[in-house]
């Protein structure tokens, strides 16, 4: 059901009205972990919109779409996800399903693209994670739930995907799933970030893929990449689900000035327990 969703807010300074107000957590209510937003500026009389998706696991329909003009009031507009042969739920299992998704806009083609996985299995007997592969929808028009497409396929398996634009014109896949050079004997589950570039008309890999971030807890998770004119933003997760986000690994910004993906990256902040006021 589609309807307003507001933030809790209050001016900055209580005696004083003409402050401007300021939103707190959470900044959206109910059940909506892992949100993506992008921003499609005003043009034409429209004004500046953000769009905001999140995870919704085993319930369908799948990937929820809000839309705000302040950042601080949103409304429920619709679902990505909402046909069987997008999105296949009668099977899986309490927890997995539809993961992390990444909302992108392309203003040059007016198309979104959401990028997300759907685990079967999230937890076998023996940890050995059975990674999905993930896929992306894409609409030109977001408002129209069955404007949404099929899914197209990525070559990468994995959870957790991310896509990104660069200058060039190139589209990379970022993912998470696990080291292939993890030591037999590792206690830790080994998941790390992995990137490589892909045709996203077919979702066919391009490159063999590249870690571009691991973690000393076992788990780098969430990637999102923002970049321009060869600067790039890692923006990741480390410790894991659960009470791990509150490591000191979680969350990381990353920062790179490199001309190519396939470099090391170099590690610019890690916000501690008192940044992010945990």
């Amino acid at each position: 059901m589609s309807g307003p969703v507001r933030s809790a807010t209050t001016p900055s300074n209580p005696t004083d009205a003409s402050d401007p107000p300021t939103s707190l957590n959470p900044i959206l209510r109910g059940f909506n972990p892992d949100p993506t937003i992008c921003v499609v500026l005003a043009s034409g009389g429209t004004p500046t919109i953000f769009f905001l998706s999140t995870s919704t696991f085993e319930y369908f329909p799948g990937c929820a779409i809000y839309t705000s003009t302040d950042l601080l009031n949103r409304e429920l507009i619709g679902h990505a996800l909402k046909r069987r042969s997008q999105i296949e739920l009668r099977t899986v299992k309490p927890g997995a399903d539809s993961w992390a998704s990444t909302l992108r806009y392309r203003p040059d083609e007016g198309r979104w693209y959401l990028a997300n996985c759907l685990f079967q299995r999230y937890r076998p007997a023996s940890d050995q994670r059975i990674f999905p592969r993930g896929f992306y929808v894409f609409t030109d028009n977001i408002w129209d739930d069955n404007a949404w497409s099929d899914p197209v396929y990525f070559g990468d398996p994995g959870f957790d995907q991310d896509l990104f634009w660069d200058d060039d014109g190139k589209v990379y896949l970022s993912t998470t799933t696990r080291l292939s050079d993890r030591a037999p004997d590792s206690t830790q589950k080994d998941l790390a970030i992995h990137i490589s570039q892909m045709n996203i008309c077919t979702g066919r890999t391009l490159t063999p893929p590249v870690v571009i971030r691991r973690s000393p807890h076992g788990i780098a998770e969430g990637s999102h990449i923002i970049g321009r004119n060869r600067i790039y933003h890692l923006f990741t997760a480390g410790g894991g689900t659960e009470a791990g986000h509150q490591g000191p690994d979680a969350p990381a910004m990353l920062l790179r000035r490199q001309t190519s993906f396939f470099q090391s990256l170099e590690v610019t902040m890690e916000f501690s327990t008192q940044q992010r006021g945990a």
